[in-house]
């Protein structure tokens, strides 16, 4: 799931070098295959100043991401970075933990979407991680009505065990160049 939070909406973005944020650090999984593309920036923000600690523990994830120039670390709320930045950006990746952890349930939202949607570039997508294999399916159904809510164009990617989907979401079509 972290190389496809990464991987498909950079290889649809339209945006020769684009300006990346990542709600959620974890291993540094995400952040690291976001960086091997050619972007501009990542801001990265984790709402817990201990996971990205952590990160020498995990360096075949992460492959010292945190040394990276393009990767500028954010410690705060997520949710609340989208509210009161007044940055824009091509690709904002939704990397939190289940919707049923506490206080991740916000991250699954119409209405975080539609924060997302405010920093988002006129070709912005928006990709959020579903942990199939932990939700029901209405809950699953919730969370994609609710991003097709705020864009009008949205893609569901599975992972190859159906446990895991990317569900992304733009204001403009999502497609491959399969000649780029």
């Amino acid at each position: 799931a972290q190389k496809g939070l990464a991987h498909f909406p950079l290889l649809l973005t339209p945006v020769e070098r684009p300006k990346v944020a990542i709600v959620g650090f974890g291993a540094g999984g995400t952040s690291w295959s976001v960086l091997r593309h050619q972007v501009e920036r990542v801001d990265c923000v984790e709402l817990v100043p201990a996971v990205p600690r952590q990160a020498d523990y995990f360096p075949g994830v992460n492959h010292g991401v945190l040394g990276d120039p393009r990767f500028n670390l954010i410690l705060g709320d997520g949710r609340t970075h989208a509210l009161v930045s007044n940055e824009s950006y091509d690709v904002i990746s939704v990397d939190a933990t289940s919707p049923k952890m506490a206080g991740n349930g916000s991250l699954y939202t119409r209405e975080f979407y539609e924060l997302l949607d405010a920093r988002l570039s006129d070709d912005g997508i928006a990709v959020q991680w579903i942990p199939h294999h932990l939700l029901s399916d209405r809950e699953v159904r919730m969370t994609v009505r609710s991003l097709l809510d705020v864009f009008p164009h949205v893609s569901l990617w599975f992972s190859p065990l159906r446990q895991n989907m990317v569900l992304l979401g733009g204001r403009k079509p999502l497609e491959i160049d399969y000649d780029g």
